[in-house]
């Protein structure tokens, strides 16, 4: 099995929603959704770790519940016609025991071929980040304000929600949309590729509407539950520009815009010593 990530949660307002809350509540106001608190563990489903997981999730009495890293090429084959079934043999491990999860669908370089062979921009560059296994290789993402990128990936996150937006065990959603390797905000960002980007024109703008289009777009699919940014540093842009998306979350879903960073790992091999911890930690969360 893969090696367990831990994360903490970020709640924005949170005094503000407790605030709130503490007044006269409406007779039909619209229900919260439940605040994620506690240990939670990051997974990749992934078949040939079912059994694996289903051992270990069932023997740890201390977790509160597990992000399912869903890679999408691993599901969607043919356009419009994804196969969920991975993703349902993990949800129904976690359901047995009562288990949260939170779904964390990943587009970048987990983009399936034919939305390239549709036409989408693609935008080259290499694995940087020497803790991956696959440093140093050629990779490919969508120009993530593509139209024919958008379509499809539109398209798979209604159909997520179709499936698994009614289940009272799944809390919360990442907001992926723009991505490299994991769910966080970066992308490319060597010299050569900030040239690249700087030649699309104003990248700045184009993503901020990408950022909001999908935080409509995965609140729409998933009405009740949290919607989570997985904060990071995005290409050269300043911190005004992370501020302004979570301004824009926070303004459309003030009960349900979460912000997450995930720099703990609880893998054996980091636990002898500081140093090598903090190596570790830098190294989960980039890229």
């Amino acid at each position: 099995m893969q090696p367990a990530k831990f994360f903490y949660v970020i709640r924005p307002l949170l005094c503000g929603l407790t605030l709130a809350m503490a007044g006269p509540i409406p007779l039909f106001a619209e229900r919260e959704p439940p605040i994620r608190t506690g240990l939670w563990v990051m997974q990749k489903v992934d078949a040939r770790e079912l059994d694996a997981f289903a051992g270990s999730i069932r023997a740890n009495h201390q977790l509160t519940g597990v992000c399912l890293n869903v890679a999408w090429k691993e599901v969607e084959n043919e356009p419009g016609k994804p196969d969920f079934s991975a993703i349902d043999k993990f949800v129904a491990v976690l359901r047995g025991i009562g288990m949260k999860y939170q779904l964390c669908f990943k587009p970048g370089a987990s983009t399936p071929p034919f939305v390239y062979a549709e036409g989408a921009q693609s935008f080259e560059t290499r694995v940087t980040n020497p803790h991956r296994a696959n440093f140093g290789e050629a990779i490919v993402i969508p120009v993530p304000w593509d139209p024919i990128y958008q379509r499809n990936f539109s398209r798979v996150i209604a159909q997520l929600g179709e499936r698994y937006a009614s289940d009272p065990l799944c809390l919360s959603v990442v907001l992926t949309c723009a991505n490299l390797l994991s769910a966080e905000m970066h992308l490319p960002k060597r010299g050569e590729d900030l040239a690249k980007w700087k030649a699309l024109g104003n990248y700045e703008e184009k993503l901020l509407d990408v950022y909001k289009k999908y935080t409509d777009e995965w609140a729409k699919a998933f009405p009740r539950q949290e919607i989570s940014l997985h904060l990071s540093k995005v290409l050269d842009l300043p911190p005004q520009f992370c501020e302004r998306v979570i301004d824009y979350g926070l303004s459309k879903y003030p009960a349900r815009f979460s912000i997450q960073n995930c720099q703990l790992t609880g893998r054996r091999e980091d636990t002898n010593g500081v140093d090598r911890d903090s190596r570790a930690q830098r190294g989960s969360c980039t890229g």
